[in-house]
């Protein structure tokens, strides 16, 4: 669990953790406006020969037709060996209007990442048929114990969560380096106290069913308080499990009542501190879409993309400041139309002159 907490502070810095899970989507809308989609995953062979495909896939793989890849596609050309897909789930959607992956409940916050709202609509402009692609990814609405703003300001959280081209708006990258070293620190001293307060409500419930509240009042005062005074008598800065909370707690009050709290409840408190921590899970998902448009891209809110697609990563940290909203225009040329079109507008002048001929 110490190791989750960890991962999560320092994913920013270490992208690819190796405890990380990723996915790709592929997604090819045809001219009819219906949707081919590849989902694409890593598995070990035991997995793939039991097919155990909801244990692959974080959503309900019920209509997808799944199996083992041709060939071996990586994430990413800096990924090790671990992240390359092996597998596959592909299907076709008729009709594009509303979530598209049955995603559960397994880790908070996850159906944010997998399961966006998504839309494809057709236009047929005579001689152009227009198509419209929209996604919506909500915002992360995970409940954390300690308020983000209390360490980062807005347009911190804007630097840091959000992609963005004014990180190096009139600064030199010595200068950039400063500032993301300045949030960095705040960053991983928000994750730390989060913990502490995870840390701390077990240990005041342990001291209130346990032992009548023994510490009871000197534990009322404010996670805060208790986090600034005890944080630097931790002798692994970036450990705040129980364990180590009831060991700083031992010597701010020059006792050794918590660290026999914690010894003498230790399995209750392991269990409760997994469990309270798997808020963090959600860090660890990454999932990239690849989008191909019919015909030619001539419209996106995205700053890159290419002549029929457009690439886009979301994660957790991606979707704490804000939502991430997709919107891609197309058209295809219908030749059919201008031939039409010079008939309807030849054909006249030609009638008119034969008649007038035959006159």
């Amino acid at each position: 669990m110490k190791n989750k907490i960890i991962v999560f502070a320092a994913v920013s810095m270490l992208l690819f953790a190796s405890c990380d899970t990723y996915y790709q989507v592929n997604s090819v809308i045809n001219k009819d406006g219906s949707m081919y989609r590849e989902t694409f995953a890593n598995a070990d062979s035991s997995k793939i020969s039991q097919k155990q495909w909801n244990k692959i896939f974080v959503f309900d793989t019920e209509g997808w037709n799944i199996g083992k890849t041709d060939s071996v596609i990586k994430y990413r050309s800096d990924i090790e060996e671990d992240y390359l897909f092996n597998v596959v789930a592909s299907r076709t959607f008729d009709n594009i209007d509303g979530v598209l992956f049955k995603v559960g409940d397994s880790v908070q916050g996850i159906r944010n990442i997998f399961a966006p709202e998504e839309k494809v609509k057709r236009k047929f402009c005579w001689f152009y048929t227009c198509y419209y692609y929209s996604a919506i990814f909500n915002k992360m609405d995970i409940e954390l114990p300690v308020d983000i703003n209390k360490y980062l300001t807005p347009e911190e959280q804007h630097l840091w969560f959000d992609e963005t081209r004014d990180i190096c708006n009139g600064t030199n990258g010595i200068e950039t380096y400063m500032m993301l070293s300045e949030i960095q620190n705040k960053f991983d001293k928000w994750i730390n106290h989060c913990q502490f307060s995870i840390s701390l409500n077990i240990i005041r419930h342990l001291d209130s069913i346990k032992y009548g509240g023994s510490f009871q009042q000197s534990l009322a005062g404010t996670d805060d308080l208790l986090f600034n005074e005890t944080c630097n008598l931790s002798e692994d800065k970036n450990d705040y499990s129980v364990n180590a909370v009831c060991e700083s707690l031992d010597k701010y009050f020059d006792t050794t009542y918590f660290s026999i709290l914690y010894s003498e409840n230790m399995d209750y408190a392991n269990v409760a501190e997994n469990e309270k921590s798997r808020i963090f899970d959600v860090a660890t998902y990454h999932q990239k879409y690849i989008l191909t448009m019919p015909g030619k891209i001539y419209k996106c809110n995205m700053e890159q993309y290419g002549n029929d697609n457009v690439e886009w990563d979301v994660d957790a940290y991606r979707l704490m400041n804000n939502d991430i909203v997709i919107t891609v225009k197309s058209k295809t040329i219908n030749y059919w139309a201008f031939a039409v079109t010079i008939i309807i507008l030849i054909l006249p002048v030609v009638l008119f002159k034969r008649k007038n001929t035959v006159r």
